[in-house]
């Protein structure tokens, strides 16, 4: 029971992802039926495996089709990242949390009708997209969700808290990927969306009538002071007033002078995340692609299966593994934080090593095993970020790793799809090395970040009634301090004793 008290947007976050993941596998493969439609007759798509050279027509055409998708979803949503995220500081999270939500009902209800329609257009699917961007996506929803838990959860325990948070992506990826295998499978595309509709209607109920909201009425003082100056100059003029006062605050958060390197290590960590989403937008893109490219070939349901358990294995590490090395004394210090983001990394980067050689399907259905420490690292740097701003800075902060990776997204489906048609021929896997590159760039990244860290915070420990704390957050603060950092413990007491506080 206290667990379950302690379940807030976990929740929402699940039901969110497993709509998503339904549509990701089942879109691509609703795209690939169209494509190939549009040129060929019903019996020559389904031999499709046995004449190459149209195969790589049609995957190359679906490819490009996955980037206009992707356009058109995430520029817009690039936008209202800006003005969403910087908003929920000021109006509550919860509205901001169901937004994307609507939007992405309205997106499934366009799905629907495109895939028990056959013959219209492609260029419709568009509706969705613009429908998943203008409400946010995913970017959005994530900013408001993991702001809301850095407003519930102290410095301490929100490493473990965004593990949670994290894995809900994972589990919720799993759920909803083996739901779409089912589905497809035994009903048909139209079904799919049609549960991704309910999923998404079910999440809106869960905010409307049982989340309460984070925020108090009095760190939602400045935004009603900020709103009556505004109404002053109009309806319009308020409104203008108010969305350039969100935008204004989500590009400077990562700018701002700082005490000691904070605002240096935001900045790497907005890199890390920039080349993070690069590696993953590929993934994202080309995993259907490249598995029914020969010689995997796999059928929809292998798809589902192999994602599922990629996904899996990496939600049983978040929500077991992970808070068991935090019942842990020793593991309890930023230091091992940082280890545990190194491990993290390298078997992600293995992953895809394997994946861009894999010629057969027990080589591919090993790749969940090795990469099942990957989603450490997210949670890990995403606990950092927290700690670097002010608590009214928090969902300006996320709002702007939010538009940083919507727009790696973008560039890196504007890169995968292009480059995967031009390598198909001759390495289908080539991509996958390119996104295990961009993951050992951020390996190296982060082992600079942890030398830098050691190099700057104060290895001595706050002594609070006997128990040792480490904080990211007590930076350095004069030469004196790094002196006394570098004295053993009886040199510290006699300096303490003889110097006047």
């Amino acid at each position: 029971m206290g667990c379950l008290k302690q379940v807030t947007v976990e929740p929402v976050l699940f039901l969110f992802m497993t709509s998503l993941m339904m549509q990701v596998p089942v879109t691509q493969l609703l795209l690939l039926k169209k494509v190939c439609l549009s040129h060929h007759d019903e019996s020559m798509c389904q031999e499709l495996i046995e004449h190459p050279q149209l195969e790589n027509q049609v995957q190359s055409e679906a490819s490009h089709w996955i980037l206009k998708l992707n356009l058109a979803m995430n520029i817009p949503g690039a936008i209202m990242s800006t003005i969403l995220g910087a908003a929920s500081d000021k109006v509550g999270r919860r509205t901001v949390i169901a937004i994307p939500l609507i939007g992405a009902c309205l997106a499934s209800v366009n799905f629907v009708i495109n895939a028990f329609y056959m013959d219209l257009p492609i260029r419709y699917l568009l509706i969705s997209s613009l429908s998943l961007g203008f409400c946010g996506g995913i970017g959005t929803c994530y900013v408001a969700l993991a702001s809301y838990i850095t407003d519930i959860t102290d410095s301490s325990n929100r490493t473990k808290r965004f593990g949670l948070l994290e894995s809900m992506m994972f589990l919720g990826g799993t759920t909803g990927l083996f739901l779409a295998g089912s589905i497809a499978q035994r009903i048909g595309i139209s079904a799919v969306y049609g549960c991704c509709f309910l999923l998404n209607l079910t999440a809106i109920g869960y905010v409307a009538s049982i989340l309460p909201e984070s925020l108090s009425t009095k760190q939602r003082l400045s935004s009603k002071l900020e709103d009556a100056m505004a109404k002053r100059r109009g309806w319009m003029s308020g409104l203008g007033f108010s969305v350039w006062e969100n935008m204004k605050k989500t590009f400077m958060v990562c700018f701002m002078e700082r005490d000691n390197k904070k605002r240096k290590w935001l900045l790497l960590l907005q890199v890390i995340a920039m080349l993070h989403m690069l590696a993953l937008s590929g993934d994202m893109e080309l995993t259907v692609l490249y598995t029914k490219h020969t010689p995997l070939s796999w059928s929809p349901f292998t798809i589902a299966i192999y994602m599922a358990l990629r996904n899996i294995t990496r939600a049983v590490v978040l929500l077991i593994a992970m808070p068991l090395l935090f019942h842990i004394k020793n593991l309890r210090t930023q230091n091992n934080d940082f280890n545990l983001t190194i491990v993290g990394l390298v078997s992600n980067m293995v992953g895809y090593i394997m994946i861009a050689m894999a010629k057969t399907t027990l080589v591919m259905m090993l790749v969940p095993l090795v990469s099942s420490l990957a989603g450490i690292a997210g949670a890990v740097l995403g606990s950092l970020k927290s700690k670097l701003v002010e608590p009214d800075e928090m969902g300006a902060m996320f709002a702007f790793t939010s538009l940083i990776e919507t727009m790696c997204h973008l560039c890196g489906s504007i890169l995968f799809n292009n480059l995967y048609p031009v390598t198909l021929e001759y390495m289908p896997g080539f991509s996958f090395l390119i996104m295990a590159v961009l993951i050992f760039i951020i390996l190296c990244i982060v082992m600079y970040f942890k030398w830098d860290y050691e190099d700057t915070i104060l290895f001595s420990k706050v002594m609070t009634n006997g128990e040792q704390s480490d904080n990211l957050l007590a930076c350095v603060n004069s030469d004196e301090e790094v002196e006394m950092n570098d004295m053993n413990p009886i040199e510290a007491q006699d300096y303490a004793v003889t110097e006047p506080t």
